[in-house]
C-alpha cells in the first residue's frame, strides 16, 4: 500500500500530530481510491 512521505522541509514545519492527521487523510484517500481501481 501507498504511504504518504512526508518531504523533510515540510516535517520540520509540521507537528507530529498535524503529520498524523495528513498521513490519516492520504490514507483515507488511497483506500477509497482502490475502491476504483
Amino acid at each position: 500500500m501507498f504511504r504518504y512521505k512526508m518531504p523533510q522541509w515540510m516535517s520540520n514545519k509540521l507537528s507530529a500530530e498535524k503529520q498524523e492527521d495528513i498521513i490519516r487523510c492520504y490514507d483515507a484517500f488511497n483506500a477509497s481510491d482502490k475502491n476504483y481501481t
